[in-house]
């Protein structure tokens, strides 16, 4: 005869398993409706997708989560690629895409919903290891131009920190 807190204990496991199975299956109709995980990225970013010159194997921080989100879910991956960041968002807008790795902004806010924060980034400024230029300041005195993305939702930031610096607008 078994003893009522073992019965008590397998009951639980069982629950928990179905409940656990229910849930997966749950995830799996949210992220995933269509069967597969269906990853947004666009050729040139390291949050996106990046091709590596040597090997040609393709990776970046939205492939490789959604791998692994794939994986987790037990459903297949499928990229799907764009030329930028703001053609992905409108695939997923429209339904083609279910997953991607973007910065939030109330501006996209207002198309997709985001996760809570995954990677925080600071801003920063590169400039060539023989740069006569050290630190921000010395910036403003050189013969310096810098590129920003048009669609770029830190540009005000960017441009009031880089005041009389010289700009081009490039497409992402």
């Amino acid at each position: 005869m078994c003893h009522p807190v073992v019965k008590i204990a397998v009951a639980a496991a069982i629950a928990a398993s179905a409940s656990a199975g229910a849930l997966a299956q749950d995830a799996r109709e949210v992220l995933a409706p269509k069967g597969k995980l269906r990853v947004g990225a666009y050729l040139g970013s390291p949050l996106s997708m990046v091709r590596d010159s040597k090997t040609g194997e393709i990776h970046g921080l939205s492939i490789d989560l959604g791998k692994e989100l794939a994986k987790r879910l037990d459903v297949p991956f499928e990229q799907v690629s764009y030329q930028r960041i703001a053609d992905v968002l409108a695939g997923m807008k429209a339904g083609d895409v279910d997953f991607t790795v973007s910065n939030a902004t109330p501006a996209r806010a207002v198309d997709v919903n985001f996760s809570q924060t995954l990677i925080s980034l600071e801003l920063g400024y590169l400039v060539p290891a023989d740069s006569r230029s050290r630190q921000f300041q010395t910036l403003t005195s050189l013969a310096f131009g810098s590129a920003l993305p048009k669609e770029a939702p830190r540009k005000a930031q960017f441009r009031r920190s880089c005041q009389g610096l010289p700009w081009c607008r490039c497409r992402t």
